[in-house]
């Protein structure tokens, strides 16, 4: 943002150019003395906030005395800079303050008003908080089975930019890189800041002692889970046969990593979740001289969002031609009496009756049916008459006399 202000005190010309990004207010500021005479005084620059009606004081920044000759000008942004500037840490309503002030603790007034000014600003919630950065990988651990290491990291949206440090150096991140490292530790840091300047950082510390000799590495299999089965919140449980383990199992999970319990190489581990749908793998330690690490592919659990709270929730509902009625709310889980209306597909009496002659005295008796097609609505087994057609009753009779 930017700000221009001009002050004319008597002849003298003060021309302020306020710079700020929201936090790290800094008045870019130049006096100009077109007057005849020395402006002299106490240059106060300070930070308040606004509390209720009134301007607290919350840091001075710049006090001192000032000595502008005619023709001269004086930058104030240098003893701004000089003095660390300023920068916010909370939210609210702020003002920078300035004033020219004499030997008695007077603001310095001209002909033309006095020597002082303001500019306001304001910090919002969202202003103060950094953008969120973290690694993906690599993770704080040894890696015994690999000196191949993949540098991923994770930030916010908000991130406007956002780099890392290899320990030598400040390098750009876009997307993940691969290094084949040495065996040694090593602390890589990553930063991420936004476009109101909040800076962020995370470090991850790993050691790489790899050797190519061992091949022994955990293998995975039999995967078991209640996945599926569980609706807005429950214990969900996770199962997995380790082979060239060397016991220690890890399942991974919702950034949480859990040791796994062991029973003949089945490890077992479980933890509560709510509803969502959750990534996991397996890791472990290889059983061989330089304990390998590996990791299962990863996979996914899902638990339910649930479909209701009391038995109003479950409303008549239609699956193609099933009518689902007097639903019955089960842990979340609507369960219902089903109908298959097409059943009830058939010919059906319509009530008329006919007399057909079938010789000159004889006549015999046929009733109407009508075809119905039933389909399913939210207020039951409902249909429509498609055909009709007219059957024997197996009823003979005498025509009356004179027909």
């Amino acid at each position: 943002m930017r700000a221009l202000y001009r002050l004319i005190f008597g002849g003298i010309f003060v021309l302020i150019i306020l710079m700020a990004f929201v936090f790290a207010v800094r008045p870019s500021s130049i006096i100009y003395n077109y007057d005849a005479q020395t402006l002299s005084g106490n240059l106060t620059i300070k930070v308040q906030k606004l509390n209720g009606a009134v301007w607290n004081d919350v840091q001075i920044v710049v006090s001192q005395i000032i000595s502008v000759n005619p023709g001269s000008s004086l930058s104030l942004a240098n003893l701004w800079d000089a003095a660390g500037g300023y920068l916010a840490n909370d939210i609210g309503n702020f003002r920078v303050y300035a004033d020219v002030k004499n030997s008695s603790g007077q603001i310095i007034q001209t002909a033309n008003g006095y020597l002082n000014n303001s500019w306001e600003f304001a910090v919002s919630a969202s202003d103060i908080i950094p953008p969120y950065v973290a690694f993906v990988s690599p993770l704080n651990q040894t890696y015994i089975n690999t000196n191949n290491i993949t540098i991923s990291i994770t930030n916010s949206s908000d991130a406007f930019r956002v780099w890392w440090y290899n320990g030598t150096r400040n390098l750009s991140y876009v997307n993940p890189v691969n290094l084949t490292l040495a065996n040694s530790q090593y602390t890589f840091i990553a930063y991420a800041n936004d476009s109101a300047g909040n800076l962020n950082f995370t470090s991850v510390t790993f050691t790489v002692n790899y050797n190519s000799a061992d091949t022994a590495y955990p293998i995975f299999s039999n995967y078991q889970t209640n996945n599926g089965t569980v609706v807005n919140s429950g214990v969900a449980y996770f199962n997995v046969t380790v082979q060239n383990t060397n016991g220690t199992v890890f399942l991974n999970i919702n950034n949480q990593k859990i040791l796994a319990r062991n029973s003949s190489n089945k490890y077992s581990a479980n933890l509560t979740l709510t509803s969502g749908v959750y990534a996991y793998n397996w890791t472990s330690y290889g059983n061989g001289t330089s304990h390998n690490f590996n990791s299962s592919a990863n996979k996914y659990y899902t638990v339910r969002q649930g479909e209701c709270t009391q038995n109003s929730d479950c409303t008549n509902r239609c699956s193609a031609d099933i009518f689902n009625s007097s639903g019955v709310c089960n842990s979340g889980i609507c369960s219902y009496t089903a109908l298959n209306c097409s059943l009830q597909d058939n010919w059906y009496d319509s009530g008329l009756r006919q007399n057909v002659s079938t010789g000159e005295c004889t006549q015999k008796e046929q009733k109407e049916q009508k075809y119905r097609d039933y389909s399913c609505s939210l207020a039951g087994c409902v249909y429509v008459n498609t055909s009709t057609r007219w059957v024997d009753t197996g009823r003979t009779s005498n025509k009356p006399d004179g027909t």
